[in-house]
């Protein structure tokens, strides 16, 4: 049995994914449409099959989720398992701002409102607990607090001639956004990078070893890349920028294909991906949070035995601006 099932509109699909992931990246099973629910298969009965197979649903809560029928099915199934939560089997996590009437007035959210991604990982996280949070630390004694005053008080009839308190915070301030702008090791060294993991599984191929076209070129600016380098140029120009693997399976089939990349950008963007020079499909990139942050993006391709060129390109129809690292190619089972 999985712990949970993610229930969403598909307006919010990235903070489906961006929770499933976390989760699971914390040790934790989900069912998440966008990567269970397989072409062919039914959807009202995967649906069915995966509230029945977790332990608790989480409502991805926004206007477009509150105003989906099918949402409220999902949802519903689990307020009527525990009525009074007692098992928490709904939980519902606001990404967006909407009114909560009705049943979810009542029930406690998790709230990513306005929250950083550190700060919205440890609400996440924190919030899917069961388990009382007492703190670890006692807490200090709210009572009997003497009133004290740190020095004179200023004549409120002339000027103060002395530097207000805040001016020597501010110079500080001040100097450390000025060094954190211009000097690259100093700002590295506060914002350390966070490379994509390698698996023993699966065969890697480096996007500075592929072949480059258009505006693609190695680059080596941004901290926690693997290998020599990775490969920039998205964001320039309107040529056909392209990076092109040339992969090598042993027998034919589907694989699972998974592209290491960076986008600081703040917004979603979205490259093509070609098989043999043969349009697949576009893949969505989303925010990493800086660019020495680098993500994974997954996709599923039908290989045929020896050498198979994928190409990571940037077409019209994309915005591009993303840096690849590298690309991570699984047979499945």
């Amino acid at each position: 049995m999985k712990n949970f099932f993610i229930s969403y509109n598909q307006a919010d699909r990235q903070w489906a994914e961006w929770i499933a992931w976390r989760l699971e990246e914390s040790g934790y099973t989900t069912t998440l449409q966008a990567w269970d629910f397989r072409p062919s298969e039914n959807f009202v009965i995967k649906v069915d099959q995966a509230i029945e197979d977790s332990e608790r649903i989480i409502a991805v809560l926004s206007p477009s989720y509150l105003n989906a029928q099918f949402a409220a099915a999902e949802w519903a199934s689990a307020f009527r398992r525990d009525p009074s939560g007692r098992s928490g089997a709904l939980l519902p996590v606001r990404v967006e701002e909407c009114e909560l009437k009705g049943l979810f007035s009542q029930i406690i959210y998790i709230d990513l409102l306005g929250k950083s991604e550190s700060e919205a990982k440890r609400e996440l996280l924190e919030g899917i607990k069961r388990e009382r949070v007492k703190p670890s630390v006692q807490p200090g004694f709210p009572g009997n607090v003497p009133r004290s005053v740190a020095e004179h008080p200023v004549f409120p009839g002339r000027p103060s001639r002395r530097f207000p308190k805040v001016f020597l915070p501010m110079v500080l301030v001040s100097a450390l956004i000025v060094i954190t702008l211009w000097n690259r090791p100093f700002k590295s060294w506060l914002e350390p990078p966070q490379p994509c993991s390698r698996l023993e599984a699966g065969d890697y191929y480096e996007a500075e070893a592929a072949d480059l076209f258009g505006d693609a070129s190695k680059d080596t600016e941004h901290p926690g890349f693997s290998g020599l380098g990775y490969v920039s140029g998205y964001g320039h120009g309107t040529t056909a920028t392209s990076t092109s693997f040339r992969v090598n399976v042993p027998s034919a089939g589907l694989y699972q294909v998974e592209l290491c990349y960076a986008n600081g950008t703040g917004s979603v963007k979205t490259l093509t991906i070609y098989l043999d020079e043969q349009r697949m499909k576009q893949t969505r990139l989303y925010h990493s949070e800086r660019w020495n942050v680098w993500s994974t993006q997954t996709e599923f391709l039908s290989l045929h035995a020896g050498e198979n060129s994928i190409s990571y390109r940037k077409t019209p129809d994309d915005n591009g601006q993303v840096n690849l690292d590298f690309i991570r190619v699984v047979r499945q089972q």
